[in-house]
């Protein structure tokens, strides 16, 4: 089907096990046990986001569900493994460098200072301030991309 221009599979899946469909085992078999079912689900994809939106182009055959299947569910876990790499770093990793960053900053700035306040707060500033422009996500998600991760 399509959805605004664009292709919008769809996969028909029923339960077997304990339901009323036990016995069905293709879509043909659905098809000719429960009549009229075809039309239902026209009507149901051709007007469930408002009449006219959606263009139907007709049902195909079980092969053809398992190979949407199979790509779908391999683009998921390609686009999902680098994600959870994102997160990994944005939740772990990014909270780790900037809380080191802040405390050697302080460390070192308090050193430097020689006792004086203004001083080494101006040196924790920078120090925090370089960290978050250098390593924030964007610098993090072109430097996976250098290295082929993304």
């Amino acid at each position: 089907m399509l959805d605004k221009g664009e292709v919008d599979d769809k996969l028909i899946a029923v339960m077997v096990n304990n339901s009323i469909f036990s016995s069905v085992d293709s879509f043909n078999e659905l098809k000719k046990s429960y009549q009229g079912i075809t039309e239902i689900l026209e009507i149901w994809f051709t007007n469930y986001k408002g009449s006219k939106k959606i263009v139907l182009n007709g049902f195909e055959n079980e092969q053809k569900a398992l190979e949407i299947f199979k790509n779908a569910r391999e683009q998921y876990k390609k686009h999902n493994d680098k994600k959870l790499i994102l997160l990994i770093y944005q939740n772990s990793l990014e909270p780790f460098f900037l809380t080191a960053v802040v405390i050697g900053s302080g460390i070192m700035a308090e050193n430097l200072s020689q006792g004086n306040d203004a001083v080494s707060l101006l040196g924790n500033t920078i120090a925090t301030g370089r960290y978050i422009i250098c390593f924030n996500k964007e610098f993090f998600h072109r430097y996976l991309e250098r290295i082929s991760i993304l």
